[in-house]
């Protein structure tokens, strides 16, 4: 879906244009930093405990996907679960 103009969209495209490599990079680490604390908000709404190994399996999820294998998932959550016994 598009729901921008093309005079706003190009305006857009300008205006991004015109900022350095810098302050581009620091919009991308803006917008991560919020979309992280987003998903964070989510899994505290959702009862989970941050730094728990149960958290970790969740942001791995929510930030890999599929692109963890089943092996490789079990394998951390495994990990995850003896540290926080070592707790």
């Amino acid at each position: 879906m598009n729901d921008t103009t093309p005079r706003a969209n190009a305006l857009v495209v300008e205006l991004l244009r015109r900022k350095t490599p810098w302050q581009r990079l620091d919009m991308v680490c803006d917008m991560y930093a919020a979309a992280r604390s987003f998903m964070e908000t989510a899994l505290e709404e959702q009862g989970l405990i941050a730094g728990t190994a149960e958290w970790k399996l969740a942001v791995l999820d929510r930030m890999y996907g599929a692109e963890i294998s089943p092996r490789k998932r079990r394998a951390l959550l495994a990990r995850w679960r003896a540290d926080d016994l070592a707790k």
